[in-house]
């Protein structure tokens, strides 16, 4: 039997319930690096039986962002449609591996709740951000 996608692990942050730890990584890198954000802000109805619910939207560049381990056909095919509607940037494990400065993996081995983003993570994460907002 084949398995779907894993799922994330709720974790809770600030008051707020994440539905991954990676979720809850870039919420703090948003926040060290004092982007505004809001976390799943609204539900888009892309066509009668298809809704997304993007992860983060940062008012301030009128951009939605999404975090996601692995693309799967079905999620590609959202991202795409929604694409066509809104500004998205997305950030999976290579991203997230080039902010954290190691394979993402190690990101699921710490206790991201307390860990606290160095400089490096921060500014990596913004010059990484920059570029994909900017990307054509």
């Amino acid at each position: 039997m084949r398995k779907g996608p894993k799922q994330g692990t709720e974790t809770e942050y600030r008051g707020v319930k994440y539905r991954s730890k990676w979720e809850v990584y870039i919420a703090k890198l948003l926040l060290y690096s004092d982007l505004r954000s809001k976390y799943e802000p609204k539900r888009f109805f892309l066509t009668r039986f298809l809704s997304y619910l993007p992860d983060f939207y940062l008012p301030d560049f009128n951009t939605y962002l999404e975090v996601k381990g692995v693309l799967n056909d079905k999620d590609r095919k959202i991202l795409e449609a929604f694409s066509k509607q809104e500004k998205i940037v997305y950030f999976g494990k290579k991203q997230l591996a080039y902010v954290y400065g190691k394979p993402a993996s190690y990101l699921s081995k710490i206790d991201i709740v307390n860990h606290i983003p160095t400089k490096k993570e921060v500014n990596r994460f913004k010059e990484l951000l920059h570029y994909l907002m900017n990307k054509e």
